[in-house]
């Protein structure tokens, strides 16, 4: 769908944020040449292709790591629930 609103360009940035391959592979399909794929997150597979035919090849850029939530967890959800905080 990306690719319709273009002549194949794709989307410059991509956020990753579900962990899983298929996320990862989604992205890869639609990050344009010399874009950036950041994932947010534990990656929940261990292999990714990075050689030559995939993000070497786009000169993309691979980032991201861990989202420490649960320090603030307990306290962000009742104030994402009620509408209340400036989150995002």
């Amino acid at each position: 769908m990306i690719h319709s609103y273009g002549p194949l360009l794709g989307s410059h940035v991509l956020l990753a944020a579900v962990g899983l391959m298929p996320a990862h592979e989604q992205a890869y399909g639609v990050v344009r040449p010399g874009g950036i794929i950041s994932r947010v997150g534990v990656p929940q597979y261990e292999k990714a292709p990075i050689g030559f035919c995939s993000l070497f090849a786009k000169n993309a850029r691979l980032a991201g790591g861990p989202a420490p939530v649960h320090a603030s967890i307990e306290q962000t959800i009742p104030e994402v629930l009620e509408g209340a905080g400036a989150h995002g």
